[in-house]
């Protein structure tokens, strides 16, 4: 599973505490991406190091129940924002966008279809002929529905540095 890695500066300030206590946890046992070494900035796996702190504090019970709370609360939120970054998750306001253009789309299709091929049709008496034109019209609706939605989809994806 991917993880969002941060520095100690970033951490310390995500839990509200100084880079040396961080440093501290870091000896401690807490989490981290790859092995601490002397004279290398330790990068820290978020969510692990806010379930192995939560779990710690509270242990320790060095905090109070409202500080757990928060902890908790702020471990929760920043594994949602890793699963939206990551796009294992949009917001519904994205999704409801995406969706609504489809939806357009689809009707804006349809409702032309009449007009762009009522005067082939009236003019055609051959059965085949008239299931031929529908179809290509059809499936020229669903290769602009299809190209619409994987347009959309990439538009999805998470554009990470590499």
């Amino acid at each position: 599973m991917l993880t969002l890695p941060c520095s100690i500066s970033e951490f310390a300030r995500l839990v509200g505490r100084d880079r040396k206590t961080v440093s501290n946890w870091i000896k401690a046992g807490m989490p981290v991406v790859g092995t601490v070494k002397q004279g290398v900035k330790a990068t820290i796996d978020q969510p692990k190091a806010l379930k192995w702190l939560y779990a710690r504090e509270r242990d320790m019970q060095s905090l109070g129940a409202a500080q757990l709370r928060l902890l908790s609360v702020r471990a929760d939120g920043q594994a949602l924002d890793n699963q939206v970054k990551r796009g294992e998750m949009v917001l519904c306001s994205i999704a409801e966008q995406g969706i609504s253009a489809i939806a357009t789309l689809c009707v804006s299709r349809l409702e032309g279809l009449p007009g762009r091929l009522a005067f082939e049709i009236a003019a055609e008496s051959d059965p085949d002929t008239i299931n031929a034109m529908l179809r290509a019209e059809f499936d020229a609706i669903i290769t602009a529905v299809c190209r619409a939605t994987t347009d959309f989809l990439d538009s999805l994806k998470p554009k990470l540095d590499s």
